[in-house]
């Protein structure tokens, strides 16, 4: 996927359930998820800067 985004000028997305790893294990483990965006970041982050490779993005939910 990395190196498709990279020669496309696509990005990959990452859609966490938050940030916090309690409050994201109340709806999955990001356990997984945080290792291959490491992976991504440390791998092919550098290689271009517009538009990003990599974005992630968490969900807000009011009073938590």
């Amino acid at each position: 996927m990395a190196m498709t985004s990279l020669s496309s000028g696509g990005i990959i997305k990452f859609d966490l359930k938050a940030w916090d790893e309690k409050l994201h294990r109340q709806v999955v483990s990001n356990r997984q998820t945080f290792k291959i965006l490491n992976y991504i970041y440390e791998g092919y982050f550098d290689k271009r800067s517009e538009p990003p490779l990599l974005v992630a993005s968490t969900l807000l939910i009011q009073g938590m």
